[in-house]
This record gives structure tokens, C-alpha cells and sequence, in this order.
């Protein structure tokens, strides 16, 4: 998919929102964090698209100093954000896996 002509890895979107850790064991929360900060925007009009082919390349040490990350922090996850171009299709869904324990 990335080796396509046309691949854009944040989808042209004029603005990426790059959440970071403090610890490798708090990621989890950032994703937390990153599902309200896209609910907030949805709520404003924008939308958002979760990048995570983005987290080797934003946790490189070259990166990190570029962009004045300390070095011990762990990148989650990245965010383009910007101005939905058009309806998006729902998601297709799989059925439920029900599992029961007695």
C-alpha cells in the first residue's frame, strides 16, 4: 500500500496532531486521549483519521530531536486532522463473537 504512487500517509490533511507518552506504559491512555480529542473535533465539523503506520516513524531518536521530544517519551499515535471532502461509507461490521462463561 505505501509503495502506491499516489499514497499519501495522512491523507493530504493541512494539519497532523502527534500525541506522545511519558512512558511506555501509559500509551493506552493516549488512546483514550486520542478518542476524545476526535470526538471533539467530529463536534466541530472536522474530521480525523488515526495514522498508526506513523509510530516507527515518529519514534526515531533523528525525529524526536527535530521536534524537541524528549528522548524517553513513546510516540502513540498520530492525528490528521482537517475538513471531511464528502460523506464517508460506514465501516463495514462483522457479527458479534458471543462468548458465554457458566
Amino acid at each position: 500500500m505505501a509503495s502506491r504512487e499516489d499514497f499519501e500517509l495522512f491523507h493530504r490533511a493541512p494539519a497532523v496532531i502527534l500525541i506522545y507518552s511519558t512512558s511506555a506504559s501509559a500509551v493506552a491512555e493516549c488512546f483514550l486521549a486520542a478518542q476524545n480529542l476526535m470526538l471533539a473535533a467530529w463536534a466541530m465539523g472536522l474530521a480525523t483519521c488515526p495514522i498508526g503506520l506513523a509510530r516507527p516513524l515518529f519514534d526515531q531518536d533523528h525525529v524526536k530531536v527535530e521536534l524537541k521530544i524528549p528522548p524517553s517519551w513513546t510516540h502513540a499515535l498520530a492525528i490528521a486532522v482537517g475538513h471531511p471532502t464528502g460523506e464517508t461509507a460506514p465501516t463495514p461490521r462483522r457479527a458479534a463473537l458471543v462468548v458465554t462463561w457458566r
